[in-house]
């Protein structure tokens, strides 16, 4: 099965830089995953050596032998300055990490969390973000997991008299079913058009924002909107963001590449949005840490607000809700 990708992204490789290990998350470890673990901790191979590492998982699925515990800090109990302890026997979860894909006929396609430092920092490299195929993420021929479309029809759109890319909210044109080969050529075409573009939008939409938090899950919170966040957006970010412009541009090409939206969506215009709301939260995200810190935008501070930004979109709004109206 063939492997796409953002080209900016084709040189990832995890410097474990412990990000996602020290997010607190729950780690779900398979029962083989867990019996190597083990095996290595009582030949004296890993850490922790004499305390519990594995908490029960009861409503797991039946392949989970439990959760990886964390120590008093948050972090992963295998999670240390060197970098992982187990990393030859980590968990999927962990092996997947920052990898999301969708797999449909025409393969797998990968996009990143930027919630990873060193995927945020990729963005920063001096490349012409374009849809290219690349190698499998696993060289063992085992698939990603992620969003399962290999049974469903292309999306649909709505066609446009005017020859858009897409018919304009509201407009009365009529639904086609796509190609697949047509779909692929308007991702290229859009992230294209996405990674050049430099002009410096207004200040953010906060009702996309809004929705955006409205996304999460009832048992999580996120900060709201700075209240001077317009005066913020004037003085602090938006005269620095032609500088960072082709940076953002790469990352707005990665919420089109590999789009999950795409397929849950109603297509090309559910994934247009999808970038209309990264823009969003991002200008929301930038504002705070310029706030925060008392100072203009420089690429530590669109860094942060970049990780914050698939934070909250990939890893914890809701993909059904994020797309709803």
């Amino acid at each position: 099965m063939r492997t796409y990708w953002l080209s900016t992204h084709l040189g990832y490789a995890c410097r474990h830089s412990g990000a996602c290990c020290s997010s607190r998350w729950p780690i779900p470890i398979e029962h083989d995953r867990a019996s190597l673990v083990q095996r290595a901790l009582d030949e004296g191979r890993g850490r922790p050596a004499a305390m519990q590492w594995l908490e029960p998982a009861p409503t797991a699925p039946g392949e989970v032998a439990g959760i990886l515990a964390h120590r008093s800090d948050g972090d992963c109990v295998f999670h240390g300055a060197s970098g992982c302890a187990i990393y030859r026997h980590r968990p999927r979860s962990c092996e997947h990490f920052p990898y999301v894909c969708v797999i449909d006929p025409r393969g797998v396609h990968v996009t990143l969390s930027h919630y990873c430092p060193t995927a945020a920092a990729l963005l920063f490299d001096d490349d012409t973000a374009e849809i290219v195929e690349g190698p499998a993420i696993f060289g063992d021929g085992r698939n990603p997991e992620g969003l399962d479309a290999m049974e469903a029809l292309p999306p649909t759109e709505i066609e446009a008299a005017d020859g858009a890319d897409v018919a304009p909210q509201g407009c009365a044109g009529r639904p086609r079913l796509m190609g697949w080969d047509e779909v692929s050529r308007w991702e290229r075409r859009i992230v294209r058009a996405v990674a050049s573009d430099t002009r410096v939008p207004g200040p953010p939409d906060l009702a996309l924002f809004a929705h955006a938090r409205d996304a999460m899950p009832a048992d999580l919170t996120w900060p709201d909107v700075p209240a001077d966040v317009a005066e913020v957006w004037a003085r602090w970010v938006a005269p620095s963001w032609p500088r960072w412009a082709p940076a953002v541009g790469r990352y707005l090409a990665a919420r089109v590449h590999g789009s999950w939206a795409m397929c849950l969506g109603s297509g090309p215009r559910d994934v247009l949005r999808s970038v209309d709301i990264a823009r969003s939260v991002l200008q929301v995200e930038a504002a705070r840490v310029c706030a925060r810190t008392v100072h203009g935008l420089d690429r530590p501070l669109l860094e942060s607000a970049i990780r914050q930004t698939d934070l909250l979109l990939i890893h914890y709004a809701d993909p059904q809700r994020l797309l709803r109206s």
